[in-house]
């Protein structure tokens, strides 16, 4: 008995040990600088179609365009209606391409409105939105719409039922 109390013991001891060991280094960390502030705003973008006219160098990876957009002022979304959303999309028009979209109240930093669309940072990419839907403060919360309660049709004797003896 005394030798499995003993054995028992010195496995868990064992297990304590392994466990105890030297933490291992981080050797994939690489130092980035902090952040600077909000009044230059970049994002990389494909090169224009322009651009492929000119002969690129297969042994260098291309680099790809920096568009600076410079100063941008904050904007809310503000929906009508709970629920709906904003489309974000990748040209100022209602047939570019729809890449994600925006809930009301959700701010974000418009670089410029030219013909009633928005320029903005989207995910790292110049996107549009219509500017119908911006405004300068933040908007009050939209309610839920109330469910309406549905009539519940009432049940009427079929008349089989149980029914009074005459006397």
């Amino acid at each position: 008995m005394k030798k499995g109390i003993y054995l028992s013991l010195l496995l868990m001891i064992v297990i304590l040990l392994t466990g105890c060991g030297k933490e291992e280094e981080m050797t994939s960390f690489i130092p980035t600088q902090p952040p600077t502030k909000e009044a230059d705003v970049t994002a990389t973008a494909a090169a224009d179609a322009a651009d492929t006219d000119q002969q690129e160098d297969p042994q260098t990876s291309p680099t790809p365009k920096v568009i600076r957009i410079g100063q941008t002022t904050p904007k809310y979304v503000k929906m009508d209606k709970y629920g709906a959303t904003l489309n974000v999309r990748s040209i100022p028009s209602t047939s570019g391409e729809v890449v994600g979209f925006l809930v009301h109240a959700e701010k974000i930093r418009v670089a410029e409105i030219v013909d009633g669309w928005a320029s903005f940072l989207y995910n790292g990419t110049l996107c549009y939105v219509n500017a119908d839907y911006l405004v300068d403060e933040q908007p009050e919360y939209l309610e839920p719409p109330t469910p309406t309660p549905t009539p519940v049709p009432k049940a009427e004797a079929s008349g089989q039922g149980a029914t009074k003896p005459e006397i």
